[in-house]
């Protein structure tokens, strides 16, 4: 495989060899996703309020004629579901396929940047690289749309520095970033302010290209600036008017701001460049290869408007990952498996180590620069695809230390990925069990609200706050109780007295029926100390893994009971969990 230089456009150049092995990639890449495949709790979240609109109830979570809380932050996504809905399909393949194939989309597009603008060899590591990337490969699914943010958020760094989009196309893409994410804002505007600062010479060794084609970047950036104020200032006015809060309620409920909350942002990035140490390695790389001239334009040496637009890109996606991995550190991290925040900067991470592969390569004879190339690529897939199998080879004191999901024991990310797809699947049979024995109406406290609302009609009291703006604007985090990111604020269940919910606590106990000693047991102490405990039985025959029971506490005016019931059953799962565990290693 040979290398054109790296300032040469290559459009036009179809090596025999590069889309048979392009075409390899991309099955390798929708393999992955779909053998990764999940769907998070809280993507039914967004699921339900997609169901309602569909329905025409509108966007809300709990039926009625109160004013909505905007327990989401991704509206274009919930609007693209609503069309799932309308259109009768399946939630959750239709959703993972919609996301697989935007992640597609993505590969395609980092992948063409790379072979118009650098090499065909480039442009293949490159591909390889992006599509066996972990956050690629765990969040090609998910259920939250998170690979259609990060599609539309490099679709915006290459409108901006293309010579043949058209400005107004830029800046609707631009504002399409605020709408897929309410914290899209922050990323548009990190793109523009670099793309501003890289095209105005700031840069190092950048500023050779002023003049027309730096006066043209500049203009765009700053028209797309303007598109994304108005634009965001009317969705502000109708955030207002229709949800009654300039902020989405789980902005309120999950960001806190402080010391403790940046330390644990903190372990989370160091967290992620331990498991992952190519996402460090090539962010490191990244400067030193536009300063060596690869890919920059310099003053005296003849440079094209090409050169000078695709200099200006990739220091501006450079500039786009630090911002990335600073979002990262700000909102105190995220508790979802793969590093979710980190998925916009992987396409340019990608692309600066596909750079670094065709650079290193690029002397001696075509033996060594393949074996070089080989090398070098395999030591990026060594740091960079284990994280999906293995735990990161460091001592585990060090990964304790820098663990961001507090008050939990570690784990490595590929169990704890396995294991919020196990509860994903508990809570949705959970809801599926509560659909059979609760009616229309009904309320119910929960903590894991997703699911559970998804495939019931009940009225759902959020603990978190996710859903419930009086939980998001009363409850405070305690900085000395931190724990899990984005779950710092919850409501004891004396919270919700006044509201007289319906169920204080539901569970479905899959595998205990009457003469199980687990159930038994849990019956016995629930009779003498309860009273106010309801049983149904659930059966395989009606669509569940196996025969259960579902165990749901009514309210009671005496809330200590409430209370009692839940760190009852809460005592009683742990110690199920533990002995489950112990069976497993021996």
């Amino acid at each position: 495989m040979g290398s054109e230089p790296v300032n040469a456009p290559c459009a036009t150049q179809r090596p025999t060899w590069f889309f048979p092995a392009l075409a390899l990639v991309l099955i390798l890449q929708v393999a992955l996703a779909v053998a990764f495949g999940w769907v998070g709790d809280d993507a039914y979240i967004a699921f339900r309020y997609a169901r309602n609109l569909a329905a025409g109830e509108g966007l809300r979570f709990n039926p009625g004629t109160h004013t909505p809380v905007e327990g989401y932050t991704q509206l274009l996504w919930v609007l693209v579901v609503a069309l799932i809905e309308r259109a009768g399909l399946e939630v959750v393949t239709a959703t993972r396929t919609v996301e697989i194939a935007c992640g597609v989309l993505l590969m395609a597009c980092v992948t063409r940047w790379a072979w118009r603008n650098v090499s065909p060899t480039c442009a293949l590591w490159t591909a390889l690289l992006f599509a066996t990337a972990p956050t690629v490969v765990v969040w090609s699914s998910g259920g939250l749309g998170t690979m259609l943010f990060a599609l539309v958020v490099f679709t915006s760094a290459t409108n901006l520095w293309s010579a043949t989009t058209p400005t107004s196309c830029a800046a609707l893409v631009c504002l399409l970033v605020t709408l897929v994410r309410f914290d899209g804002l922050y990323f548009v505007g990190a793109l523009l302010a670099a793309t501003l600062v890289a095209a105005t010479g700031w840069t190092p060794r950048g500023r050779a290209a002023r003049g027309g084609s730096s006066r043209a970047v500049v203009r765009r950036a700053w028209i797309c600036v303007g598109v994304v104020a108005v634009g965001f200032a009317l969705q502000t006015l109708w955030r207002l008017g229709y949800h009654g809060d300039f902020l989405p309620n789980t902005a309120r409920a999950k960001v806190s701001f402080g010391w403790r909350p940046f330390e644990r942002g903190l372990d989370y990035l160091l967290a992620h460049w331990m498991a992952i140490p190519t996402s460090l390695a090539t962010l490191v790389a990244a400067p030193v290869l536009l300063w060596r001239r690869s890919v920059a334009a310099e003053p005296g040496t003849g440079r094209t408007e090409a050169d000078f637009r695709r200099s200006g890109f990739l220091w501006t996606g450079f500039l786009l990952c630090l911002a990335t991995f600073a979002y990262g550190v700000l909102t105190s991290g995220d508790f979802m498996a793969m590093w979710r925040f980190f998925l916009p900067a992987m396409a340019f991470l990608a692309l600066f180590a596909g750079l670094w592969i065709d650079r290193i390569g690029r002397t001696g004879g075509p033996l060594r620069r393949r074996s070089v190339r080989v090398l070098l690529a395999a030591a990026l897939l060594l740091g960079w695809f284990p994280a999906l199998f293995a735990q990161p080879p460091w001592p585990r004191a060090l990964l304790v230390a820098t663990k961001f999901r507090w008050r939990i024991a570690y784990q490595p990310e590929h169990e704890f990925l396995r294991g919020d797809a196990e509860r994903g699947r508990h809570w949705a049979n959970l809801g599926r069990a509560l659909a059979l024995h609760t009616t229309e109406g009904e309320s119910l406290v929960a903590e894991a609200v997703g699911a559970v609302g998804y495939h019931t009609r009940l009225t759902l009291f959020d603990r978190f706050g996710l859903v419930d703006r009086e939980v998001a604007r009363t409850i405070r985090a305690d900085p000395a109780q931190l724990r899990l990111p984005g779950h710092d604020t919850h409501a004891p269940l004396a919270f919700f007295a006044d509201r007289e919910p319906t169920y204080v606590m539901a569970e479905l106990r899959s595998g205990e029926y009457p003469g199980t000693p687990l159930y038994d047991a849990f019956v016995a102490q629930a009779d003498a100390s309860l009273g106010r405990v309801l049983l149904f039985a659930v059966h395989a025959e009606d669509g569940f893994e196996e025969d259960g029971t579902l165990l749901l506490v009514r309210y009671d005016s005496d809330h200590a009971r409430a209370v009692d019931a839940a760190d009852l059953f809460r005592r009683e799962a742990i110690e199920r969990e533990r002995a489950r565990r112990l069976l497993q290693n021996d």
